[in-house]
């Protein structure tokens, strides 16, 4: 186990008692606080033309749904508490492929600011149907070839995350990150493994420039499937990198390294793997573009790492001061599972009426593809959005 990992999953109650905690040391404060709120309502109706990704057998499905959403954040001096609350309500036409659902999510923590550097906790936990986090993360859905079936059950996320920064000298820096994070799988019919996973990361940073910053990073990270019947792992690895502010509208940055993953098994087998992430952003005064590339490790629901490799491309263009068009395409290929490529297009158009009003549409064509199978699906969603922002 990792130095900060501990046995005792989180429960509401701990996420509860962790939140009354963070507001009463803003309650017992003397020093005077900034306080924004805001509050948000979004009603959606949305078509969907084969939510289960059948291949002979598509059913359509229409969804309604309300996602009210409440933030804080207080400032107060070098301090800073925040906090976002949100419950995703949903209504199906067709209970047998899409069950009503009421998701709630919560994201809470505290960030400390000194002379050198800073230093944050955040708590988080959200629920969320399989239908949508299963497409992203693994590809398995409804019908896979594989036997597993993921269909709309319920990924239940809880996460508690440490973050440190500290300023060792005018060019480098220190940074430090931890996370442990809990993950079950409820439902009527689920094939997918619950897991928990414990990740720490220590970075040194160097201020090449004013523009450009190298970074070296080390990290480790620990693997508990919850199955009698899988294994546990331990991955330890490096990254080399950089970040480049060319200009004020044109970033971007690298990095890239090894990592060597331990089994739990009798034979302690293990295995060599690389890592490698680009991002780069460049705005405009009409329009905002961003390519996201990645091969990486991350948790699965199979009881072992994902190896996945992504690619995400965004761009908008803001038609007038209320209005924008964007474009998103998303591919991830999951090399683990036999690789299984899911890929999605998105179209959207957000019109602010006013202040307190707004209204979004998209559309979204996406695709499931293995090595014996291909199914997609089509869906248009539209939303008014009331805002109530800084009461």
């Amino acid at each position: 186990m990792l130095p900060f990992s501990s046995q005792k999953s989180l429960t509401i109650r701990d996420w509860i008692k962790i939140s009354v905690k963070l507001l009463c040391l803003i309650v017992s404060a003397n020093t005077y606080a900034v306080t924004q709120q805001s509050f948000t309502l979004p009603i959606t109706l949305e078509y969907d033309s084969n939510p289960r990704f059948s291949i002979t057998n598509e059913q359509p499905v229409r969804r309604y749904s309300l996602t009210p959403e409440y933030s804080f954040r207080v400032t107060q001096g070098i301090d800073e508490w925040f906090a976002t609350a949100g419950l995703h309500l949903e209504n199906s036409s067709d209970q047998t492929i899409n069950q009503d659902r009421t998701d709630p999510s919560l994201n809470v923590g505290w960030t400390h600011n000194y002379e050198t550097g800073q230093f944050g906790v955040t708590a988080f936990l959200q629920n969320q149907s399989t239908r949508i986090s299963e497409f992203t993360d693994s590809g398995l859905v409804e019908f896979s070839d594989n036997g597993l079936v993921s269909g709309d059950n319920t990924r239940k996320t809880r996460a508690l995350s440490f973050e440190w920064l500290n300023d060792l000298s005018e060019r480098t820096s220190l940074t430090v990150n931890s996370n442990v994070n809990t993950t079950v799988f409820e439902g009527p019919v689920t094939g997918l493994i619950g897991y928990r996973n414990e990740f720490l990361n220590a970075g040194l940073n160097y201020k090449l420039s004013e523009q450009m910053v190298a970074v070296t990073e080390l990290f480790i990270s620990q693997y508990t499937p919850d199955d009698v019947n899988s294994v546990s792992s331990r991955t330890a690895g490096f990254n080399l990198g950089f970040r480049w502010n060319i200009n004020e509208n044109f970033n971007m940055s690298l990095n890239a390294g090894t990592n060597e993953t331990i089994n739990n098994d009798q034979s302690k087998s293990r295995f060599k793997n690389w890592q490698a992430t680009f991002n780069m952003s460049y705005i405009t005064l009409f329009t905002s573009s961003s390519l996201f590339l990645s091969r990486n490790q991350s948790p699965g629901a199979t009881g072992s790492l994902n190896e996945n490799n992504q690619l995400e491309a965004s761009w908008t263009y803001n038609l007038s001061e209320d209005d924008n068009f964007s474009l998103t395409y998303r591919w991830i290929e999951n090399l683990t599972l036999g690789n299984i490529e899911t890929k999605s297009l998105t179209t959207k158009y957000i019109h602010e009426i006013n202040l307190s009003w707004g209204f979004v549409f998209s559309a979204t064509h996406k695709t499931r593809d293995d090595i014996l199978t291909r199914s997609s699906n089509n869906s248009v969603m539209a939303s008014i959005i009331y805002n109530l922002p800084e009461f």
